[in-house]
């Protein structure tokens, strides 16, 4: 046939959320006096939040541009594919704030999640000009929080316990494969970007009798992104002096001419001595061939349990625990292969350009200006928890090329890998004043012969 065109569109949209929150006031302020909100009375017994969220989300798009057996290539042949996905996922447990909590024994709030996103673009094209433009794109925003939004001081019998777990995983793969006669050009984008937050934290007071006050953010973060991108030239002549699918037009012309001299020379053809024109065959008149991939990676994780500023916690009998546990992998690959198999391309390229970006926050902390008394404090920031298996942050970026042609050859690779990684266990000093100005107010620890 002359023209080959094929083309898919994959798209997928979410918005996923798994509440579990008493709501707060949502329709005044403390300045126009309509603050009015639940009141919850537990009657001392227990208080329970829990909140639990599972998601898949998968992209496949394909589009092939292929001659069937015993078929020719097309003239032209145009396979192109984009998949898209988009995932925006939330958990929560929460009491909302400004509601009214008495009668509290114990408290619990729980939330978790995990997170699967896959994309995968598919892509090829033969013929005697070939072109196969793919992308993959993925967009993953993921937040899990357990939270005691701000209001009047809470009283709790025994201890609070506000746990937040989210696990993420996005995989974006670009694939193309291109072999064209004449002109072969396959290009291949995969881009990722994935955002997780996790959050355990109070906006509001608590005086706790005698159990423990914890808060616990754990997370566990990956993205993945390969872009690959491969361009084939045409193959050999068969004994017939036909050339297969793909193969370099000069190669055509000069396989069949052959042909027929061999022909005539086994007819005892008069003429078979004659001079014949030949066209020109030259490496200038080969085939082009360009194979190009990026693949770029963006995750971003932020992990913390604090106490925020102004903030008083106490306990008669238990400690403040302040814990988060967080391991964030990124990577994007890219590869940009052109490959002469039978020395018929004038002209290739290979280009790969990967770039990764890693950002890792895991923070435990006490806020400036707040006031623990309690029995211990304990804050711990770390990639693995307690009596578990060591886990670390991994970053990478990797980009291969390569091009091999007759007359000219260029490969070319860029991997570029940026990364911003911290975990902290601290407690603020004064961030709002100096001496001088007489404003040096600062965090109140009284551990009460517990440990710090």
């Amino acid at each position: 046939s002359s023209v080959g065109l094929a083309g898919s569109l994959a798209l997928n949209v979410t918005a996923n959320k798994s509440e579990a929150y008493i709501a707060g006031d949502r329709t005044g302020t403390a300045e126009d006096g309509n603050t009015t909100t639940a009141s919850i009375n537990a009657g001392n017994g227990a208080l329970t939040l829990d909140a639990q969220n599972k998601s898949t989300s998968t992209v496949n798009a394909g589009a092939d541009v292929k001659p069937g057996e015993g078929q020719d290539p097309a003239q032209v042949g145009v396979g192109a594919s984009i998949g898209l996905n988009v995932g925006v996922n939330q958990t929560r447990a929460e009491v909302e704030d400004e509601v009214a909590l008495s009668g509290i024994g114990s408290a619990s709030l729980t939330a978790a999640s995990d997170h699967t996103m896959t994309t995968d673009a598919t892509g090829g094209a033969a013929g005697g000009v070939a072109v196969t433009p793919l992308a993959a794109l993925s967009i993953s925003v993921n937040e899990t929080r357990a939270q005691l939004g701000s209001g009047s001081e809470v009283a709790i019998v025994e201890g609070l316990t506000a746990e937040a777990e989210q696990k993420s995983s996005v995989t974006t793969t670009a694939t193309g494969q291109t072999e064209g006669s004449n002109v072969a050009v396959g290009a291949s984008l995969g881009l990722t970007v994935a955002v997780d937050t996790v959050t355990a934290t109070t906006g509001r007071d608590i005086a706790a009798g005698t159990g423990d006050v914890s808060f616990t953010a754990k997370s566990a973060a990956s993205s993945a992104t390969k872009a690959t991108a491969s361009v084939a030239g045409g193959k050999e002549a068969d004994e017939n002096g036909e050339a297969e699918a793909g193969q370099d037009v000069n190669a055509q012309v000069a396989n069949q001419r052959s042909f027929a001299a061999g022909q005539s020379s086994e007819a005892g053809d008069a003429t078979s001595d004659a001079e014949t024109p030949t066209a020109d065959t030259d490496d200038s008149g080969g085939s082009v061939s360009v194979a190009a991939a990026i693949g770029v990676n963006v995750g971003v994780s932020n992990t913390t349990a604090y106490i925020p500023e102004e903030r008083r916690v106490s306990s008669t009998g238990g400690a403040l625990n302040l814990t988060t546990v967080a391991t964030t992998d990124a990577s994007a690959v890219a590869e940009g292969k052109q490959v002469d198999s039978t020395g018929g391309t004038a002209v290739g390229v290979g280009a790969a350009v990967a770039l990764n970006v890693g950002v890792a926050n895991t923070t435990a902390y006490i806020g400036d200006d707040a006031d623990i008394d309690t029995v211990g404090v304990n804050l711990s920031a770390r990639t693995t928890a307690a009596g578990e298996e060591e886990a670390i942050n991994a970053f990478k970026a990797e980009a291969v090329s390569g091009a091999g042609a007759s007359s000219v050859g260029l490969a070319g690779s860029l991997a570029l890998n940026v990364t911003a990684n911290k975990s902290e266990a601290y407690i603020a000093g004064d961030r709002t004043g100096t001496a001088e100005d007489g404003n040096t107010t600062t965090a109140s620890i009284n551990a009460g012969n517990g440990a710090l």
